[in-house]
């Protein structure tokens, strides 16, 4: 029975069936390695065999992730104007998905090995954020934080569907913690411009970064009493409406609804002061 179960099986991988059916094969063969070590022993020829077996089926699994790997590197995509997902990153996570589950559903979840899933989780999603870096490296920095959020949005979404992928997630979660602050910053600068205050703040600042002793702020340009009272009243309109606030564009490109609430809902903490700086400052005469 070994020789023909052996022959069999080589003769399935020989045929190249697909990274997703070797994975369900090697599934298949360590339920039966299990049963049969079960009730004859680890050491009969049957379950020796048949764990070589799902051995030499899970090797070609891991030669095959390291070429698609490559081939993701290889072949690097510049994100679309809508900074969308690019189609690489879907149809990866795609085959991410069915690996998984088809780990899920040929064993049960006892029978799993933490290290093999981390092992293809690492296999597929580190090249794949690699790709994703690479393709949004030329992009203006908020632009590129847009861009890797929602290719975030888009593998912790397939994480989500899977058991013992919450460290993997986490990190994919510590990632995108940076890229909200940059956008946090963004959209800061964006209600600085709607609010019609952005020009008399660049002076303000120009004139604080200014070595002692500094001209008078009035003499700056914009900063006279009738220009700054006229751009004070603009501010205080658009700070009684913050709840109608836009999104600025990159924020507006966001994939993730959550990620655009957390962004608008951060910046206006970080916007609010600024109403108060030129307050602070003698009313120039």
């Amino acid at each position: 029975m070994c020789r023909p179960l052996k022959g069999r099986v080589e003769q399935v991988l020989a045929g190249d069936p697909g990274l997703v059916v070797c994975f369900k094969l090697a599934g298949v063969l360590q339920f039966y390695a299990s049963t049969i070590g079960g009730l004859a022993g680890e050491t009969a020829a049957l379950s020796a065999l048949l764990t070589e077996l799902r051995s030499n089926t899970l090797k070609m699994c891991f030669d095959a992730l390291s070429v698609q790997a490559n081939g993701l590197l290889a072949k690097v995509e510049y994100p679309q104007p809508d900074l969308s997902t690019p189609l690489a990153l879907d149809t990866t996570l795609e085959m991410l998905r069915q690996v998984l589950a088809s780990q899920d559903r040929t064993v049960s979840a006892a029978d799993i090995h933490r290290a093999e899933l981390t092992k293809i989780l690492t296999c597929v999603l580190d090249p794949l954020m690699h790709m994703c870096a690479l393709s949004s490296s030329k992009l203006p920095p908020a632009e590129m934080a847009t861009f890797m959020l929602n290719c975030h949005d888009r593998i912790l979404s397939c994480l989500a569907l899977f058991e013992f992928t919450e460290d993997k997630a986490g990190q994919v979660s510590q990632q995108s913690s940076a890229h909200l602050t940059k956008l946090v910053a963004e959209q800061g600068r964006a209600m600085l411009e709607q609010s019609g205050f952005g020009d008399v703040f660049a002076v303000l600042q120009a004139w604080e970064a200014m070595p002692e002793p500094r001209p008078a702020l009035s003499s700056m340009p914009s900063m006279d009493a009738t220009t700054l009272a006229m751009a004070l009243a603009r501010l205080a309109d658009y700070a009684a409406a913050l709840g109608h606030t836009r999104p600025c564009l990159q924020c507006d490109l966001l994939v993730s609804t959550r990620h655009r609430e957390f962004v608008l809902r951060e910046a206006v903490p970080a916007f609010l002061p600024l109403y108060s700086r030129p307050h602070a400052r003698p009313t120039p005469h």
